[in-house]
């Protein structure tokens, strides 16, 4: 009876903990943004992006950091831009906050962290 009892606390203790995945797991995919729909951004479990648009590409690495999203270009005149901003999903529905460029590229450091590009909201691409 102890026996099948610790069995049954471990499987609840499974699903509760391990039934749910994480903010990291559930950006991982391909968004489309609703404003623009020829804007798309790639997040893969590798934790690298590709963002696209009609004239831009840009790709990097990120991070979650708690409810922040945390990018590091690796291309194009923004390589080595650190870009932060909170963000959420909900659905399948990403929504990002205010964005923050703290540190420029080549590892300069911004002094005030810039500030743009807030209230956007993509969809999941199926």
């Amino acid at each position: 009876m102890l026996k099948r009892s610790a069995s049954f606390l471990l499987l609840i203790a499974a699903t509760v903990w391990g039934g749910e995945e994480s903010l990291s797991q559930r950006l991982v995919g391909r968004w489309v943004a609703v404003e623009w729909p020829s804007v798309e951004i790639t997040y893969r479990a590798d934790h690298t992006y590709t963002a696209r648009s009609d004239s831009h590409t840009l790709s990097g690495t990120w991070r979650v950091e708690g409810d922040e999203l945390i990018e590091i270009s690796g291309t194009g005149k923004f390589q080595g831009t650190i870009d932060k901003c909170r963000f959420s999903i909900r659905g399948d529905r990403l929504f990002f906050g205010l964005h923050q460029t703290i540190s420029k590229s080549h590892g300069k450091h911004v002094d005030q962290p810039k500030q743009w590009m807030t209230g956007l909201t993509y969809r999941r691409a199926r």
